[in-house]
């Protein structure tokens, strides 16, 4: 899995892959890790976009899908979006992921010291983000 908050200008707040060998390799036998992973995510945007006027809810659960990927999108209470690039549908779980995660990015967010659209570098939040996907994912 790999995980993207990208804040309300469209500049990434942070990044994360998730989990060990985090995602399968393509057909040609090359991981799609990297570049392609922040393709993928940062494609469904758009359609993080269009989704979050159809719907009052937060979670916006699966909104785009890659090949044998799918892409599940949060929007935070300050605008950012939370997107999480992932192989296994598990939608209760995912919706804890992203509940614990936006309640970390509340209170960075929620810091004087910190400025809402620049890059979160806290080893606190990542440890959060981290045991949250432990946990949930």
């Amino acid at each position: 899995s790999d995980f993207v908050i990208v804040g309300t200008h469209d500049g990434p707040l942070y990044e994360v892959e998730l989990g060990p060998g985090s995602m399968a390799p393509l057909a040609g036998g090359d991981p799609p890790y990297g570049h392609l992973a922040q393709f993928i995510a940062y494609a469904a945007l758009d359609s993080v976009a269009d989704a979050r006027w159809l719907t009052p809810q937060a979670y916006l659960k699966v909104i785009d899908k890659f090949n044998e990927w799918l892409v599940s999108a949060y929007i935070g209470a300050d605008g950012a979006r939370l997107v999480l690039l992932h192989e296994n549908l598990h939608s209760d779980g995912i919706r804890s992921f992203f509940h614990d995660v936006q309640e970390a990015l509340v209170k960075v967010i929620l810091n004087p010291f910190h400025d809402v659209n620049a890059p979160i570098l806290s080893t606190a939040f990542d440890q959060r983000v981290r045991a949250a996907a432990r946990k949930y994912l």
